[in-house]
């Protein structure tokens, strides 16, 4: 089964190659528009398809949409993880990730990773393509979540 990588900006790439070794050729640049590179995909037969990206995107991706406005954000949030919502209200939704990660919430941010993974193969039309997600870190240089 042939993999493909969309990734959002380069580090994204090169945090996921450097774990997971594909060749050149599997990995698509999508810059802000993940969704649009999902959406794009022209593929005969199933494949896998990875996708790689930082908080922002993933929560683009989960709401499927190119720029959601805060309130889109924080229900979304509240709706997944409510457990944690002590962040969604200190924070402003672009800084909850950098709260959930310093405070070693990771529990929220696999369930954040899962349900994006879920929410981005309910909008595919091809029901042949395997999804990954993996969020990435830029400060870290890692992948934090993923829905492996």
């Amino acid at each position: 089964m042939k993999t493909i990588v969309i990734y959002d900006y380069p580090v994204s790439r090169q945090i996921h190659s450097e774990l997971f070794h594909f060749e050149d050729d599997a990995y698509v640049p999508a810059g802000n528009d993940l969704i649009g590179a999902l959406q794009a995909l022209q593929i005969h037969g199933g494949a896998t398809v990875s996708v790689a990206a930082q908080w922002r995107g993933m929560v683009s991706l989960a709401l499927w949409k190119d720029d959601p406005t805060t309130d889109d954000i924080s229900a979304f949030l509240s709706s997944v993880i409510p457990e944690c919502k002590d962040a969604l209200l200190t924070f402003p939704a672009d800084d909850v990730f950098d709260f959930l990660y310093g405070q070693k919430r990771f529990n929220c941010l696999r369930r954040l990773s899962n349900t994006t993974k879920r929410l981005i193969e309910k909008h595919l039309k091809d029901k042949r393509l395997k999804i990954e997600f993996h969020l990435i870190s830029e400060a870290t240089t890692s992948i934090i979540t993923s829905s492996l």
